[in-house]
């Protein structure tokens, strides 16, 4: 077997599908109750002073203030739909739903301004990506490529996460 081909088994062949379950439940239920406990607190701030910074431009000139009402749908769909994906209910557009609602959620304000927010963003969309279900469908193995992606984004983010903190202020505790 060749190095090419090895790399190729290791990339696109097959993963265990207990592997990404684990991963996905856990992180679901984690999420869910990040949401509703850490984020549902800061909904009063949203609105507030008719000020707003989106996190990208385009956001701001498309959905215009955001309110405090607006925000906490925003979160607490999207710790359900966490929920329900967790304990194994949902397929594969209860994924997309919380990977488009937990991004929307932190992107249409500088408010909660996090880079894990971001972080999780990336995570939840390869998770969405993923060709199985959240509920194990008996099979015993699945496609490694979004895995394979998941695990490869991670390691990307914290290699240049570690790298940025190389930096003389983060060295001298400055920052």
């Amino acid at each position: 077997m060749s190095v090419l081909s090895s790399a190729q088994t290791a990339l696109m062949g097959p993963v265990e599908r207990a592997r990404v379950v684990v991963l996905e439940r856990v992180l679901y239920v984690v999420l869910a109750f990040d949401l509703w406990m850490e984020m549902v607190p800061h909904g009063s701030r949203y609105g507030a002073g008719g000020l707003n910074v989106a996190h990208f431009g385009w956001l701001d000139r498309l959905q215009g203030l955001p309110d405090a009402g607006t925000y906490l749908t925003v979160i607490l769909a999207s710790g359900v739909f966490s929920l329900s994906l967790a304990f194994g209910i949902g397929g594969r557009l209860a994924r997309w739903a919380v990977f488009w609602l937990y991004t929307y959620g932190w992107a249409m304000s500088q408010l909660d301004s996090y880079q894990h927010h971001f972080f999780l963003s990336i995570v939840l969309f390869h998770l969405a990506l993923d060709q199985g279900s959240v509920r194990d469908s008996g099979s015993q193995r699945g496609c490694a490529w979004p895995y394979q992606l998941l695990v490869a984004s991670v390691a990307i983010v914290y290699a240049y996460t570690g790298l940025s903190k190389t930096e003389e202020a983060w060295l001298m505790g400055d920052v």
